[in-house]
């Protein structure tokens, strides 16, 4: 199983526990700590698990969209790898710190996006969906490869094969 394969299996879990709760809902019932960085702070957000109590970093000048897709990046990283300090990583192995960023960043792809994607959207750009769905054309591009590799694009009806190498190629 492809590590997007895994990732999404993880977030149809969470999301099957926790129904229809919200992002806030299901980090606070984690009993996750949400701790606010100053709006200086060049960071958009941190995760951190000191002894066995975890945080959630948030800076406060981002707007509402910016930090929803910072708070499914930072619970992305407080269930993939939540003893992984990430701070430490920066100095000491930064190959390994962009491969558990990048994971975090499927997560929140995968939280934020469902899976009919394609027919909520048909025939739109990306950057449509982006706008749509209030995340990055980013996330939307990590979902749709992740669609991919997973052959969920190939069971989708109504779709030409070719659709997802017009979002792919942008």
């Amino acid at each position: 199983m492809c590590r997007g394969t895994r990732i999404r299996e993880i977030v149809r879990k969470l999301k099957t526990f926790y129904k229809n709760e919200t992002l806030l809902d299901i980090i606070h019932r984690r009993n996750i700590i949400i701790c606010y960085l100053d709006e200086n702070c060049i960071s958009n957000g941190a995760y951190l698990k000191s002894k066995d109590t975890q945080y959630i970093f948030i800076n406060t000048k981002l707007c509402d969209y910016e930090a929803r897709m910072t708070y499914a990046h930072e619970l992305g990283h407080s269930i993939l790898h939540p003893n992984v300090d990430t701070f430490v990583l920066k100095n000491t192995d930064p190959i390994l710190l962009a491969k558990y960023e990048n994971e975090a960043q499927i997560f929140a792809a995968e939280f934020l996006l469902d899976d009919d994607i394609l027919y909520k959207y048909h025939g739109q750009s990306i950057f449509d969906i982006a706008r749509e769905e209030y995340v990055s054309v980013e996330l939307v591009k990590l979902k749709l490869i992740n669609l991919h590799k997973s052959n969920s694009l190939n069971k989708l009806n109504n779709l030409e094969e070719s659709n997802f190498d017009d979002y792919h190629a942008i």
